[in-house]
């Protein structure tokens, strides 16, 4: 049987720090039907000097400006031959054998389309912080802005983003949930697996797109759940969770912005929450987000994301 063969686009800019960890993820897997394409946004660090050492082995590189994540992921998906899709921020990596298992997966589980496995979190220095399982992918779950996938840890199939599509080019912070939320609205439930094998490790540290988006990422879940709601489309049980997911929007905008220490912001956005759905949060939640608001530390206060 042919092997699946596997396109891994990896989009960045200025991640010099990181990126020889990405490229040589994907060049160690190991696995015979790999191609990788790197689109590198003009950066003016090292980045291009790496690149050009893995360049005999990559499919395309390119270092130029662009559109921005979700326009070179949809380009690179277009210009890719392989099987299974996937992309992978610079500043994330590949675990050995990540290729062979979700090949495996998928040949065993021939009803599936897409695949999401568990993901690492880890420092800047590569230490192991904690790890993500694969949530939910329903759309009750990921309507209100739930918990999403650990994004380099999830592989499509080629057909699968031909019928739904790439990320959405209009979005920055939130292309992954909605891309996950779209697939989920159009696909059922037996065709999207998960497994808990960690197949990636996502760097959290201060520059991340997600630490630095302080509420511009609820702002884009906003436009998509009004398009969503407004559009006479959603069956009665997800009408039924406007409130909620609205609601949960300002919430985390308001975790965002005290991570980012705008505390008028951040007390803005939680009266609008509370505002939506009163009713929608406990009251120990209330009172512990108080305190944050405060300027008072309740443990580790962090951005929400989507990674």
């Amino acid at each position: 049987m042919r092997r699946l063969k596997f396109s891994i686009v990896i989009p960045s800019l200025n991640q010099g720090r990181f990126l020889e960890r990405a490229l040589e993820s994907v060049r160690s897997q190991q696995y015979p039907e790999v191609e990788c394409l790197v689109y590198d946004a003009g950066s003016t660090d090292n980045s291009v000097e790496i690149i050009r050492r893995h360049a005999d082995w990559l499919t395309y590189w390119t270092s130029a400006p662009d559109g921005g994540q979700s326009e070179v992921i949809r380009k690179g998906w277009e210009r890719s031959t392989g099987d299974v899709l996937a992309w992978l921020n610079a500043d994330d990596f590949y675990f050995p054998g990540t290729f062979n298992e979700v090949a495996r997966q998928f040949e065993s589980n021939p009803q599936w389309q897409m695949l999401c496995g568990a993901m690492a979190i880890v420092d800047e220095a590569g230490n192991r912080l904690r790890t993500k399982k694969p949530p939910q992918l329903t759309p009750q779950h990921l309507l209100p802005w739930g918990s999403v996938p650990g994004q380099p840890s999830v592989f499509l199939l080629r057909d699968l983003a031909q019928k739904i599509g790439g990320p959405r080019t209009d979005l920055h912070y939130v292309m992954d949930w909605e891309l996950w939320l779209r697939i989920a609205l159009n696909c059922s439930q037996e065709t999207l697996g998960r497994c808990e094998q960690v197949f990636s490790g996502a760097t959290e540290w201060a520059e991340t797109k997600t630490s630095t988006a302080a509420g511009r990422d609820a702002a884009e879940v906003r436009r998509v759940l009004e398009e969503l709601f407004d559009s006479g489309r959603l069956p009665p049980d997800l009408v039924a969770l406007r409130k909620k997911a609205f609601a949960r929007s300002w919430w985390r905008q308001s975790e965002s912005e005290c991570a980012a220490l705008k505390f008028p912001e951040a007390r803005k956005s939680f009266k609008m929450a509370l505002t939506t759905a009163p009713f929608n949060f406990s009251p120990l939640k209330i009172l512990r987000h108080l305190r944050r608001l405060r300027g008072i530390p309740v443990g580790t206060v962090q951005a929400a994301t989507g990674s």
